[in-house]
Parts: C-alpha cells; sequence; structure tokens
C-alpha cells in the first residue's frame, strides 16, 4: 500500500468558480471495518452511503480526487423526471406495467432531491421546482411532442403536462425561433456542485467516513469479504458499491467497468451575468429549457446567466470545436435585439476542461450488474444524468440464478448477464440513488 497518487486538478467551470468552499475530509491512512465500502464520492455514492448510514449499517466512502470532482460537480443542474428512453417507448418494449414503476421511480427521484436539500439544509443549491418547457424546432417535432404528453396524461395520469402554442413558448425563453413546445412543471434546477457539497457535508456530519485523495488501486477477496487498498490504508468490509461511471478507468481496480461503457462529453458555455432587467425578460419564469433536436441542447438562467449546454463529443480529449459551437450559435434562442449583449458577455474559460461528463449504456436505459468478484455490485450513471439505480450484490444462500428484486420484470439484466453472474442476486439498498438519477 504504497503506491503513489496525485490527485486531478478541479475543472475550470462555471459551478467550480460560483461555489460554496469545499469542506477537506482527510486521506485515508490505516486500516478500518465497514459493512459497505463505496467508491466513488459522487452523487451515486454520497446518497448510498447516507441510506445505507439510514438503515442502520456502516458504509465507508472512498474518492480517488474530491467529492464533486467528476460528472456530480459539472452537469447541467437540471433535475427531470424521464430517463433516455420515454415511457411510451418503456412501455412498448417492456410493458404497461415497467412503464408505470419507471414512472413512479423517475418522479420519486426528482421529489427526493428535494427532500435530501431540506434535510441537510442546503441552501446554496438553490434548487427550484418552476418546470421545464420542450421546445419544439419544426411542427414535426412538435406533433411528436405534443402526442407524448397526451399518451402519458391518458396512460399515465400525468394531468400536469401542459401543451404551449409558439406565443407560449416566446413568452417563456423570449426567443421567437420555437413553433412551440410542451411544459413539464414538475422538472427544475440546481447548483449541481453546492448540492453535492451539501450533501457530503450531510453525511459527513451524521458520522459517514469520507476520504478524499484515497483511490482503490485494488479489490479483492478475502473471507467471504472485500478489500479495497488505496495507497495509505484499507477498507474491509462485506459488501462493496462501485460508483465510478465514466471515471472507472483511473485505477486498474475499477477499470474493467470501462469496457461495457461509451464515454462521451457534454459541453457548457455561459454568459457573463447580465442586467437583472434583460434576464428578467429573457427567461421571466426561470424554468429549464430542451430543444426537440437529435443533438438536443438545453439552456437555462442561473444567477442572472444564460447558461447553454448539450452533447459534446466522444471520448476522452476535450473537444474545443463543441465550446465554440455553443459559444457562436447559441444565442439564437435570444430575441435579436438582444443578441449582442449576451454574446459580447460570453464566458471564455467557464467550461469543463477536464475529464468526462457522463458515460452511455448501449442499452440506453438505467443499468446494474454484476462482475466477477463475489459479493460486489456497481451503481452506473443513466444517459441523462449522473447516476443509475440503487444496488449492491450478495449472493444468494441458496445458490439460485441472479435475479434483480427490486421489481418483477425488470429488464435491468440481460439473460446472458444473469448467466454469468449465477449463484448471485441482486437486492435493494434502500433508495440510496433515486434521488440524483434524475439530474442532468
Amino acid at each position: 500500500m504504497t503506491r503513489d497518487w496525485s490527485a486531478l486538478p478541479s475543472a475550470n467551470s462555471l459551478w467550480e468558480a460560483t461555489a460554496e468552499p469545499a469542506r477537506a475530509f482527510p486521506v485515508l491512512s490505516g486500516e478500518r471495518q465497514a459493512d459497505v465500502v463505496i467508491i466513488g464520492a459522487g452523487y451515486t455514492g454520497l446518497s448510498a452511503a447516507h441510506h445505507i448510514a439510514k438503515s442502520g449499517l456502516s458504509p465507508v466512502v472512498l474518492e480517488a480526487n474530491r467529492p464533486g470532482w467528476g460528472a456530480s460537480g459539472r452537469n447541467g443542474g437540471v433535475i427531470t423526471a424521464k430517463f433516455r428512453l420515454s415511457f411510451r417507448e418503456i412501455d412498448a418494449a417492456h410493458g404497461r406495467a415497467m412503464a408505470q414503476r419507471m414512472y413512479e421511480i423517475a418522479h420519486e427521484s426528482t421529489d427526493m432531491v428535494e427532500e435530501l436539500v431540506s434535510e441537510f439544509g442546503i441552501a446554496s443549491a438553490a434548487l427550484t421546482r418552476t418546470g421545464q418547457v420542450k421546445a419544439a424546432h419544426n411542427e414535426t417535432t412538435l406533433k411528436a411532442a405534443i402526442d407524448e404528453a397526451n399518451w402519458m396524461t391518458r396512460e399515465m395520469g400525468s394531468a400536469e403536462v401542459r401543451i404551449l402554442d409558439k406565443r407560449g413558448v416566446r413568452d417563456e425563453t423570449g426567443s421567437d425561433i420555437f413553433v412551440g413546445g410542451v411544459l413539464n412543471p414538475g422538472s427544475g434546477g440546481i447548483h449541481p456542485l453546492n448540492y453535492l457539497r451539501g450533501l457530503a457535508d450531510g453525511v459527513a456530519r451524521r458520522g459517514v467516513p469520507i476520504f478524499q485523495e484515497s483511490p482503490v488501486v485494488k479489490l479483492r477477496r478475502e473471507n467471504g469479504g472485500i478489500v479495497a487498498e488505496t495507497p495509505q490504508g484499507a477498507v474491509r468490509a462485506k459488501q462493496a458499491i462501485i460508483a465510478t461511471n465514466s471515471y472507472s478507468d483511473l485505477t486498474s481496480a475499477t477499470a474493467h467497468m470501462q469496457r461495457t461503457l461509451i464515454p462521451f462529453r457534454s459541453a457548457m458555455v455561459a454568459t457573463e451575468q447580465l442586467s437583472r432587467n434583460l434576464a428578467g425578460k429573457l427567461m421571466p419564469t426561470g424554468r429549464t429549457y430542451t430543444e426537440t433536436k437529435r443533438m438536443m441542447r438545453w439552456f437555462r438562467m442561473v444567477d442572472n446567466r444564460v447558461i447553454f449546454g448539450g452533447r459534446g463529443a466522444f471520448g476522452k480529449q476535450d473537444s474545443q470545436a463543441a465550446f465554440d459551437a455553443f459559444a457562436q450559435g447559441d444565442d439564437r434562442h435570444l430575441p435579436r435585439s438582444r443578441r449582442c449583449a449576451a454574446r459580447l458577455q460570453m464566458v471564455g474559460p467557464r467550461r469543463d476542461d477536464d475529464g468526462l461528463g457522463a458515460a452511455y449504456r448501449s442499452a440506453r436505459r438505467p443499468h446494474a450488474g454484476l462482475d466477477g468478484l463475489q459479493r460486489r455490485g456497481c451503481c452506473d450513471v443513466e444517459p441523462d444524468g449522473p447516476l443509475s439505480r440503487r444496488l449492491c450484490a450478495r449472493r444468494d444462500a441458496g445458490g439460485r440464478a441472479a435475479r434483480y428484486q427490486a421489481h418483477e420484470g425488470d429488464p435491468v439484466l440481460s439473460a446472458a448477464r444473469a448467466r454469468r453472474a449465477h449463484g448471485r442476486r441482486l437486492v435493494p439498498v434502500s433508495r440510496c440513488d433515486r434521488s440524483v438519477r434524475s439530474l442532468w
């Protein structure tokens, strides 16, 4: 346990520049015991730790850099109750019961963000629940959005969805480039890094040990449990949760997870602070907004700044072209008379310069799986946000094949994966990460 490790620098982002000071956590030194060792101090890891501790078990969180260093501190801070697949698509592929269950989980996730902000008193998270508008760029996508909204109302009982005409979207956004849209009042926005740091502080105040700059460099089985080794220490636990997602290759201990992921980059740019009068005219309701184009982009107003975001390049290398495209083109959402003021105030360096934003699973749905390490599970991020499902793994005393126990018929585990995981089963760990699967 003498391997050298140098923590990676924080991203040069708007969130980092405007966040509350980060709490310093110790580096793991020596050996500790725990019921569950959690690798990664993002939303998944911290929410898992919180709910595991509430259940009466003892978790320990190990973070290679600092809490919120990865996607949890760099995402757009948009809160929405949806998955990459629409509920209509889930219904067609997996049946009504599955679609209804996923609908309930998605809405519970947005509610739980609000619950955690309240429970830990994270005022700096600046949480809003003012809603989200899906703004259609042509009549075809508007019809599709309206059809989807009508289906949601008819089949899922989602009476809160409202249809907006061109004037309604113009009043919302200050822009006349959209032909109409759909309003979902239950969505919202948040300062993602302040929320993360508030979670870390709250979890630590509840007595959960969090260690930063303590990468897990080796995982091994020993005496029916797990040993997670760091450069200066080790944690012995009954179970482990891998909550590393697209940063799984930071060390060799979790690098095998990277083979199951397609990392992608999500770029974001922002204006400098606009005058209160101009900001109020652009987006007076304080909602978040998305487009209907294939490469979806979103925008929102935060602290009198207009923020634009969307998918950047795939892979590990930063894509300057992605940021240039935003800076040069995303002010098209603004009325012509206001574009110059916003463009001239575009922030240059306030963007994500380091690392990956998130990662895709090819199935485009929340995923949890088992690998060859006995008694260990993993939590991976759903494509639209830094989080997937709440799981840990445990050997079935009866030696039966793996099965997902959150609810009957869940499509998360394929038959092939279940066969490879023979002798283990997946069991819920309270509600450890429904609270954050909704964050982009």
